[in-house]
């Protein structure tokens, strides 16, 4: 049971490490819409985004409006006060995912 346990962890390892070279390839292809979404969400111009600086832009992504309980399950747990760009690529991620499932009636 031992190797077979193993087995599957190293199935799951390999397995995450293509999804997140997907991610990385994919934070790289849009670099640069968010570089606009830091431009036109980050009040402050401090390089990172408050929470409400989040739900602003994902309302934006939504078409202006979303309510705020939709907001903060698509902003997920979040350690700490601000959003990097990382952090803001894994939001737009989630999101999209949100609305293919709203569409299928999932949600």
């Amino acid at each position: 049971r031992a190797a077979c346990q193993y087995h599957h962890r190293r199935v799951l390892r390999r397995e995450r490490v293509h999804a997140l070279q997907s991610a990385w390839e994919a934070y790289n292809l849009q670099s640069s819409d968010l570089d606009l979404v830091f431009q036109a969400f980050d009040d402050n111009g401090d390089g990172v985004l408050e929470p409400a600086e989040v739900e602003r832009y994902i309302a934006k992504l939504n078409g202006g409006e979303i309510p705020h309980e939709v907001a903060t399950t698509i902003i997920g747990e979040h350690d700490g006060d601000n959003f990097c760009r990382t952090e803001i690529f894994l939001v737009t991620e989630r999101w999209f995912e949100w609305q293919k499932q709203t569409s299928e009636g999932k949600t």
